[in-house]
């Protein structure tokens, strides 16, 4: 509670501007006397007083310190804590916070005031990389469980690599990573625009399928988020298509087309939303992210 901006004598009080001059206790029937100057010049302190509070609150620090730090993903506007970079690549499935490193430290730890305290080793990725050609920062780990404790893109903690291929192979160091999203056209995360983007001919079906499982099935069914768009779900289904960039063909017959092919033997009976689990059809927990 803020102290009164002043206080009667014999009593001790405080005020956040420093020692206040007690007054005097008015004597009976004297209030009607006090003068309009000191009552002006009380409610003068008693606004000094609450504009001091305010400013403590809402300074630029407090604000700077909620940005996402090292190995967690960016803020929906690009941006990272104070000296970091929002690197936009298929090294991970989202933009995540990291830091440039100089070409003669690769293979060696960073040293970087940004990463407070957070291991990383400095990595330059090889030349078909889909982000920065300049080295960067990936976050050093134990295990798994040090990755998510970052962010929850991350699927993977062992040697760098990049689609399958181990690109540090003299070094023990791991680090984590999401290796479903090496090769991955870059799409953006909130308006999903994968559909124009992806034109490989050998992905035409995945697509095809990916659009209809989606909007026939799993949007109307509400195994798909309401809170999430229809491209979404059609990106989601595609990554889970193709990790690495390559499509898994054994993914697209045994569990996408049978997810369709279930739809379309009930769509007309009472089942529509649950034959799939007759027919024995695997749903894929990406598409279906509440476990319904």
């Amino acid at each position: 509670m803020v102290a009164p901006p002043y206080c009667w004598v014999g009593r001790k009080c405080a005020s956040p501007l420093g020692s206040v001059t007690p007054l005097r206790r008015p004597r009976s029937g004297s209030s009607r006397r006090c003068s309009i100057g000191r009552a002006l010049c009380n409610l003068a302190i008693v606004f000094l007083i609450i504009q001091g509070c305010a400013s403590s609150t809402d300074s630029p620090g407090a604000a700077a310190a909620a940005l996402p730090t090292f190995g967690q993903p960016c803020t929906a506007k690009l941006e990272c804590a104070t000296g970091l970079e929002c690197q936009q690549s298929d090294y991970a499935g989202v933009p995540w916070c990291t830091a440039a490193c100089a070409a003669d430290k690769v293979k060696n730890y960073c040293d970087h005031a940004a990463l407070q305290g957070t291991a990383a080793l400095c990595v330059q990725m090889p030349a078909d990389f889909a982000g920065p050609k300049t080295p960067f920062c990936a976050p050093v780990c134990s295990n798994l469980a040090a990755c998510t404790a970052l962010g929850s893109q991350w699927e993977l903690c062992n040697k760098l690599e990049y689609k399958k291929k181990v690109i540090i192979t003299d070094l023990p160091t791991k680090v984590c990573m999401a290796p479903s999203a090496n090769g991955q056209v870059k799409v953006d995360p909130v308006a999903c625009d994968w559909e124009a983007k992806v034109t490989d001919p050998l992905l035409s079906e995945a697509k095809q399928q990916c659009k209809l499982v989606c909007k026939a099935f799993l949007m109307p069914c509400q195994y798909w988020p309401k809170t999430q768009s229809e491209a979404c779900c059609g990106w989601a289904c595609l990554q889970y298509l193709t990790p690495g960039g390559a499509l898994d063909n054994d993914r697209l017959s045994g569990e996408i087309k049978c997810l369709t092919n279930a739809f379309a033997a009930y769509k007309d009976g009472p089942k529509i939303c649950t034959g799939w689990q007759e027919q024995g059809c695997p749903m894929p927990a990406v598409l279906n992210p509440g476990g319904k």
